[in-house]
């Protein structure tokens, strides 16, 4: 309906640009928005956001609203000269009307700007002529500095709802539409309600309910209150708590480095308690192999914020080699004791030589397991037999659970709850058990016969096998039903079946392949120390036959390719559009991140010998100071600069991430257990002779992320008389947007050599291959590096 309706606006009755830039239009003020007789004063836009926030009032939903304009008219001052109207007060009246909709509705506005990286100044337009008469330096100068008012007006009126109601703000993005599914998950983030009480002394406390008309939806509350002035006075004068107790105390946890965390609860060593246990995801703490020790701490509260129960315990975890970074999996399990009730359960991991912490926040509700009631406990996943790996104390279970909540479809997984049947010494009553997997819409996808449990005074224990094979790829719930006489209990768990992975090709280690691995391992290690900021400058020529033709002196593209080299969404050059070739010069800067390797920018400067801004260089300034910002506006740079890529005449080919040392990724010391390695043939690169080593990408996510989760493979050239230094790289990949579009495959190669003005070897030529499998059409590049400059880089803050 959307697209419906924006196909149908007659947009022939806004001005064009030449007009808007007339000085007699402006004269005439035919161009002021606030005497437009279609939305009078811009009062039009508020006036539909308020009857919208009032129809949905009612709604009991969370409820949001995406706002997509250049500006949004919420002030304006009162015109010199008027007939009696009066905008400024007609304006003044909508917005309080709005502000109060919005306040009384519960609705969310987000504000997307949908105009990209803009162009402001009529210098930057093509279609309007400097030459209008009467035109002079001057006049152009104030023109420019008005429209950068407005510009800078505009942006900021568009965040004026979304600070109302704690929406988001997209600005200057040529590609906002990737910015909406963060958009809309924010909802699932944490909401803090607070108020300051009247009482200026004593120990008065409230209560802040939370209450939701939506059937299934549990909504938990916990109260932090915040230390008296004297708490405050001997907490300063003591000495500072650890990165742990700060991470679990804390308002909000901290997740960084991330941790993820499961609870179930079991009946306890008596009628009173419930044993209560916890498993941590703290795969982000095996970040290097070997020995590390890990602190662990637990926390419980109840409604009121008070401490009911706790656990601390250290260990050390063993992480092999070639294990570390992603390819290691580290869960570790622990528990508590509490009553029945409803609790926050806090829990923090430390590693105690870095001091690194971080923290989990989750509610749980324990359940009453009294011996005169059925009753049943929560259910835990795992996917391995318990051989001793649950902490003394804890009841025994047959496996061992696990955070995990995603299932290869060729995998092995179980689910285990304990049952507790009513009544006196156990009870002599039946129990009835039945298990059915429902998929996302709620509906039966599979019915599970469960033997009759056999219980052992007043427990069973109850284990069915998740049915991976039999369901379709796809979100789905375990649900248990028990029942006895006329009670009943039931227990659900999620969890998602993931398609059947494809064959895992294992690294055949040999002593010379073991070599050439470390040796280039250690070679990129001191390469990233060593690269800081290097600029180049770029000499890229694209070429693209004609459907059907081939281009003189290209060559036929590999069979596969590389490097987010995926169909982008959005309209497909037509035939004839584009010019066969394309020759751009730019500016490209590669940024060393330390332990995260690197990341490059392009800002193109010249397109087919005409200059397409000055010759400042941007990217230089911006980056002299690596932090947040500075890199997200060389982003903007890069995807500006994307815009001069040629395309074929049947697929859009997105190339934002064809930067020279992108394959170098794969090789890096802390990825290499993500890929499978081969020694290949030996061969002479430039007069060097070279171990070659082929590899293709196993790990998810994917180091170059694509829509359809396609690897990447390639090789790699190295020379070993020279410590590992790598002499060529190729990375190939085949991938497309969504089921249907076009595949593309491409190949990437890049040549390094030696620079005397830096002692470093560098990419000096660059060679693309693409093909849209689909209509077999070709694109090709080749780019050549000169000019090598180093910058110092001086990085303020973290970057991530």
């Amino acid at each position: 309906r959307l697209h419906k309706t924006i196909a149908s606006s007659d947009w022939s009755q806004t001005l064009t640009q030449a007009q808007t830039d007339d000085p007699i239009i402006k004269m005439l003020d035919m161009n002021n928005p606030m005497t437009d007789g279609r939305c009078l004063c811009g009062l039009c836009v508020m006036d539909m956001i308020a009857r919208i926030a009032n129809d949905v009032r009612d709604v009991p939903r969370r409820k949001v609203l995406l706002f997509v304009g250049s500006n949004i008219i919420v002030q304006t001052g009162t015109a010199p000269m008027n007939n009696g109207l009066s905008c400024d007060k007609l304006v003044r009246d909508s917005r309080e009307a709005l502000f109060d909709a919005l306040g009384a509705s519960g609705m969310t506005v987000h504000s997307i700007d949908p105009q990209g990286v803009a162009s402001v100044g009529p210098a930057t337009r093509a279609t309007v002529p400097n030459g209008i008469e009467n035109r002079d330096g001057a006049a152009l100068r104030g023109q420019l500095t008005q429209e950068r008012d407005d510009f800078m007006k505009a942006q900021g009126n568009l965040g004026v709802l979304p600070d109302l109601t704690g929406g988001r703000t997209i600005l200057n993005s040529n590609e906002p539409f990737r910015m909406v599914p963060d958009v809309l998950r924010e909802s699932d983030n944490y909401y803090l309600l607070a108020f300051e009480p009247i009482e200026g002394t004593g120990e008065v406390r409230h209560d802040i309910q939370v209450k939701v008309a939506r059937k299934g939806v549990d909504v938990h509350t916990a109260r932090y209150l915040g230390p008296s002035t004297a708490a405050v006075a001997t907490a300063a004068a003591s000495t500072p708590t650890s990165p742990l107790e700060r991470a679990l105390t804390d308002l909000l946890p901290d997740a960084s480095p991330p941790l993820g965390m499961s609870v179930a609860a079991f009946a306890g060593p008596d009628r009173g308690h419930a044993y209560v246990g916890v498993t941590l995801d703290a795969s982000a703490f095996a970040d290097k192999s070997g020995s590390i020790p890990l602190e662990i701490a637990v926390l419980a509260s109840d409604a009121r914020g008070r401490r009911v129960g706790g656990a601390r315990q250290a260990g050390t975890i063993q992480v092999p080699p070639g294990a570390a970074g992603m390819g290691a999996f580290v869960e570790l399990q622990t528990y508590v004791t509490l009553p029945a009730g409803d609790y926050e359960l806090r829990a923090a991991v430390m590693n105690a030589d870095t001091r690194a912490a971080s923290s989990v926040f989750t509610h749980v509700t324990i359940p009453s397991f009294d011996a005169g009631s059925l009753g049943l406990s929560d259910v835990v996943l795992g996917t391995r037999e318990n051989a001793g790996s649950l902490p003394d104390g804890a009841p025994a279970i047959p496996i061992v659970p696990t955070t995990a909540r995603e299932f290869n479809a060729n995998g092995s997984a179980w689910a285990f709850l304990r049952a507790y049947r009513g009544g006196d010494n156990g009870g002599a009553q039946a129990v009835s058990l039945d298990a059915n997997v429902l998929d996302n819409r709620g509906r039966r996808a599979r019915h599970l016969s469960l033997p009759d449990a056999r219980f052992a005074d007043r427990s069973a224990d109850v284990r069915v096998p998740l049915p991976l094979k039999d369901l379709p790829p796809g979100d789905y719930v375990l649900r248990v039903d028990a029942k006895q006489g006329r009670a009943e209990s039931f227990r659900e768990v999620a969890f998602t079946v993931a398609p059947a992975a494809a064959p895992i090709v294992l690294t055949e280690h040999t002593p010379e392949l073991d070599a050439a691995l470390a040796a280039a391992a250690a070679y990129l290690q001191d390469y990233e120390h060593r690269i800081g900021a290097i600029g180049a400058e770029e000499q890229y020529e694209q070429s693209v036959p004609p459907l059907g033709g081939a281009a003189a002196g290209t060559t036929t593209p590999a069979r596969q390719g590389i490097n987010g080299a995926v169909v982008s969404r959005g309209a497909v050059e037509t035939a004839g559009t584009a010019p066969t070739t394309r020759k751009t010069r730019a500016n490209i800067m590669t940024i060393s991140l330390g332990a995260r390797g690197w990341v490059a920018f392009r800002d193109i400067f010249e397109v087919d010998g005409r200059p397409v801004h000055d010759r400042e260089e941007r990217l230089s300034r911006i980056l002299q100071n690596v932090n947040p910002d500075s890199l997200e506006q060389a982003r903007k740079i890069a995807v500006e600069s994307a815009r001069f890529n040629l395309n074929p005449e049947t697929a859009r080919i997105d190339r934002t991430t064809n930067v020279p040392m992108t394959a170098l990724l794969y090789l890096r010391g802390i990825n290499q257990s993500r890929s499978a390695f081969r020694l290949g043939r030996p061969d002479r690169v430039g007069g060097v002779n070279c171990v070659t080593l082929q590899f293709t990408e196993q790990s998810q996510p994917r180091l170059v992320r694509t829509n359809d989760g396609a690897p990447a493979e390639g090789t790699f050239w190295i020379d070993m008389a020279s410590g590992g230094r790598v002499v060529k790289t190729e990375i190939r990949m085949q991938s497309a947007s969504a089921p249907g579009q076009p595949v593309i495959r491409s190949q990437t190669a890049v040549t390094y050599a030696h620079v005397d003005k830096l002692d470093l070897w560098v990419p000096v030529v660059m060679d693309e291959n693409y093909e849209v499998t689909a209509s077999r059409q070709t694109l090709t590049g080749h780019a050549t590096y000169s000019d090598f400059r180093v910058f110092k880089v001086s990085t303020s803050t973290d970057v991530k």
